[in-house]
């Protein structure tokens, strides 16, 4: 017998544009001046400013920009650059399918800098990975 579980996230689904869920960043339920416990959600005192979608385009950028740091590479990319980068059209194409775009290194161990980086569709970010690979290999 089969059993149906529903449970209900704490955090809003919200859709922007109809088409793209927020990955990064949720919307507060509090608003100003509603009173009680907790940080009230004013979208006018974000970095970002009231913009959802520009808003999540600034969490991935502080995300990615930590996981870097964490693995020790060099990031000299500034939010201006990724903003940049990823203009709206292409930032909804962003994935985790094999057709999907990503931010990829051009020369792997050389740091992410305006240089050296470029979107390009998963597949072919792995091509560029097995190649430095390959070329790393060849080197020892």
């Amino acid at each position: 017998m089969l059993q149906w579980v529903f449970f209900y996230a704490p955090w809003p689904s919200v859709l922007i544009n109809n088409c793209m869920r927020l990955k990064y960043t949720t919307v507060g339920k509090k608003q100003k001046g509603q009173g009680g416990k907790g940080r009230c959600c004013d979208p006018n005192t974000w970095v970002t400013g009231p913009d959802l979608e520009r808003r999540e385009k600034y969490y991935a950028y502080l995300k990615h920009k930590a996981q870097a740091n964490f693995r020790g590479e060099l990031y000299l990319l500034t939010w201006e650059d990724w903003e940049y980068m990823w203009p709206a059209e292409v930032w909804r194409r962003r994935g985790r399918r094999i057709g999907d775009l990503c931010l990829t290194q051009l020369e792997w161990g050389s740091g992410w800098s305006m240089d050296n980086v470029t979107i390009c569709t998963r597949r072919e970010h792995f091509k560029l990975k097995k190649a430095n690979n390959a070329r790393r290999q060849q080197a020892v």
